[in-house]
């Protein structure tokens, strides 16, 4: 098990922020990830840094990093994964074996991990939709496996926590597989900002986060560091030295305005890792 003390939430997180955590273990397999989830109290666990804001100064936040439990075993068309696994090296993988289906998710930085809890979705597709067999940690400390129907829905997955997933996917060539990459990706690059972001700031509702917030006028709002995208609305951007409440200042300007003007209540789609 490594431990790594006072590390700057600059390389924790895709937003990045000011925030500095206590302490970051980061267990080499998954029996030190259980016996750490069932020994230590406050673990937050982490996987990509996506979807998540550190609050700034120093904290004492711990971390429990899935970063090295990255496994990826294949046999015929399915593929067990660990948690920490990041989705891009998934697809590359699965598209060099010629297994489809996951390209809608390429260019997403999360971890598998993350995109189970979150039910990660894109162009009208959703991750769970391909999970054969969940092999989790329950509330109660009980590992387990989950085996479909799940109860998932649109950005809600499992509550439990991932240690792995089995993938069912679509046999295929790898030329089909990559095209269908491509396809996806300058999709994303051409709706998307470039730049730091926890990714979507807000979950679709109605006519979409990003219409009602560009509706009122708020793409570029720039507070410190941080900027409502001038390219999608539903993206909070770092500029460069943005801090986590930079971010939250222009989270309530967006939710305040959308509430008053068109009665819509947003929901964030991040976790902030503190006290609002």
């Amino acid at each position: 098990m490594k431990k790594l003390y006072n590390l700057p939430a600059k390389i924790l997180s895709t937003y990045g922020g000011h925030g500095i955590v206590d302490a970051v273990l980061m267990p080499n397999t998954i029996d030190e990830f259980v016996t750490a989830m069932t020994t230590e109290r406050g673990l937050f666990v982490l996987g990509g840094g996506s979807n998540t804001i550190i609050p700034d100064g120093k904290n004492n936040l711990k971390i429990l990093s899935t970063k090295l439990l990255d496994e990826v075993v294949f046999d015929k068309d399915e593929v067990r994964v660990q948690c920490g696994a990041k989705l891009p090296r998934l697809i590359k993988e699965c598209s060099l074996r010629g297994l489809g289906g996951l390209g809608f998710l390429a260019g997403v930085p999360a971890s598998v991990g993350g995109a189970t809890r979150m039910n990660a979705g894109a162009f009208g597709r959703e991750f769970g939709d391909y999970i054969s067999k969940m092999t989790v940690l329950s509330a109660d400390c009980v590992v387990k496996d989950i085996y479909p129907p799940y109860n998932f829905s649109y950005r809600q997955g499992v509550d439990d926590i991932v240690i792995e997933v089995t993938l069912r996917l679509q046999s295929s060539t790898r030329e089909q597989c990559e095209r269908e990459c491509q396809i996806h990706q300058n999709m994303r690059r051409a709706k998307q900002p470039k730049g730091r972001s926890i990714g979507s700031t807000f979950k679709n509702t109605g006519l979409g986060a990003g219409y009602y917030i560009d509706s009122l006028g708020l793409k570029g709002l720039t507070i410190g560091g941080a900027q409502i995208s001038t390219k999608h609305a539903n993206f909070i951007l770092n500029l460069g030295d943005g801090s986590a409440q930079d971010f939250l200042s222009l989270v309530e300007v967006a939710k305040t305005g959308v509430r008053e003007e068109f009665g819509v209540e947003l929901q964030e789609e991040f976790i902030f890792l503190g006290e609002q």
